[in-house]
């Protein structure tokens, strides 16, 4: 063997330095938070997504006016705020998503018609595959949890 020179020790614990930071567990979902994905932010971000949703609708109704299917986008918005920030701002998300609809596209236009029987019945629909779909989401994160807990309970 070679001696060792202080330069070839120190080269050595530079490799050896990543693999003594291997962890045994994937980090939590709390550990990985960034400051985007605070539910604080997915309620500032739903009001964005919301109006970004109801600006594809309006345009899907100039250039497809037979083709017009209201509540389509915020559908996929709503989807997307449960995936990233999870239950509170989803719901937030389909409350503002229902006055979007109501406000914009259900007869009598640009009028709030929720509280009436037929602005409800017209919304309903929207309203159930929402809570349905934040309800997927929200069954996924509680089985990552899971999983990450189980897995970090293995290894400790």
């Amino acid at each position: 063997m070679l001696p060792q020179t202080r330069a070839s020790s120190q080269s050595d614990s530079r490799i050896l330095k990543p693999v003594e930071k291997i962890r045994w567990h994937a980090p939590s979902p709390v550990q990985q938070r960034r400051f985007w994905s605070h539910p604080l932010m997915g309620y500032l971000f739903s009001v964005l997504l919301v109006g970004l949703g109801v600006a594809v609708l309006e345009l899907e109704s100039y250039f497809f006016a037979n083709f017009f299917f209201p509540g389509g986008p915020l559908y996929l918005v709503v989807a997307l705020v449960a995936f990233l920030w999870g239950l509170g701002p989803a719901l937030f998300t389909i409350c503002l998503s229902v006055l979007a609809l109501d406000y914009f596209f259900l007869p009598p236009l640009y009028q709030f018609n929720v509280i009436a029987w037929t602005g409800v019945v017209q919304t309903l629909r929207f309203v159930i595959v929402g809570l349905l779909t934040v309800a997927l989401f929200v069954q996924r994160e509680a089985a990552l949890r899971r999983a990450i807990t189980a897995e970090y309970e293995q290894h400790k």
